[in-house]
């Protein structure tokens, strides 16, 4: 979603205007899809990669990206793209087993959990960086407190980070 809004601090002007958490998940799959694809369309992720980077640039200098703890950020930004690249893994081996339904549930029910890991992640970037009035909570289905969730032990080591 191009803008043509100006940083607050020093009047750049940002290409996309998201919150910081959905600029960097943004990020990770223009990464992902520089790798993936080919021709015009890797080019163009490419140049998306670019003009995002400008503007994850602005937002450390307006939104103090210290609010986070450095490396709770880091945490999170490599989480985004770990679980990103499972998903787009995942999404290629749905399309090839489509007759097996038993398969194809147990990786949907997978892709479901990263999922909920992913929007965990952007929900705590809204909340530190106080942008939940740029972009509503997203929803997490999993019960994140369900101790045999296989994630469980990602997200109480990231909620441990923030103490």
């Amino acid at each position: 979603m191009p803008s043509d809004n100006d940083a607050e601090d020093g009047g750049e002007k940002n290409q996309y205007y998201y919150p910081v958490g959905e600029l960097i998940d943004m990020m990770t799959i223009n990464q992902i899809k520089e790798i993936k694809l080919s021709g015009e369309r890797c080019e163009a992720a490419a140049r998306n990669l670019h003009l995002m980077s400008s503007d994850l640039d602005n937002y450390s200098e307006k939104c103090n990206i210290s609010t986070m703890r450095y490396d709770l950020f880091f945490a999170c930004v490599v989480l985004l793209a770990l679980v990103n690249i499972m998903v787009w893994h995942h999404k290629d081996i749905m399309a090839d087993c489509v007759n097996d339904e038993e398969k194809y549930d147990d990786i949907l029910k997978l892709c479901q959990e990263l999922n909920d890991l992913r929007n965990h992640i952007r929900n705590m970037f809204l909340t530190d960086f106080k942008q939940t009035d740029l972009l509503g909570i997203r929803a997490v289905f999993s019960d994140l407190k369900d101790k045999n969730l296989w994630i469980y032990q990602i997200v109480q080591r990231l909620d441990k980070m923030k103490r």
